[in-house]
């Protein structure tokens, strides 16, 4: 099974299923800058693509789409934790 919306990649089994997300160009929640995603034939093959996040910020902020400074700051900038995302979301299902 391939999923998503996770922003962070994954490829685990579970006895005979398979569950990939490809990981997000956008917003990835992986720690580190880039864009994270997949291949997918024969096998799954899980990459990272480094690029100049800085210009890349630039020209979105052009843009003037509105708020964008936080979105930049937290998913290309500044990227954030995994592991402190994960935990925000799922405190998120508990409370609600």
């Amino acid at each position: 099974m391939v999923g998503g919306h996770t922003h962070r990649q994954l490829d685990r089994r579970l006895g005979r299923h398979r569950f990939i997300n490809a990981g997000s160009v956008g917003s990835p929640y992986e720690g580190q800058a880039g864009a994270f995603w997949a291949i997918l034939g024969p096998d799954v093959a899980l990459r990272r693509t480094v690029y100049d996040v800085e210009h890349a910020a630039r020209q979105i902020m052009a843009t003037g789409f509105p708020d964008i400074d936080e979105m930049l700051r937290e998913s290309l900038t500044d990227p954030v934790d995994p592991d402190e995302t994960a935990a925000f979301f799922e405190q998120l299902a508990i409370t609600n």
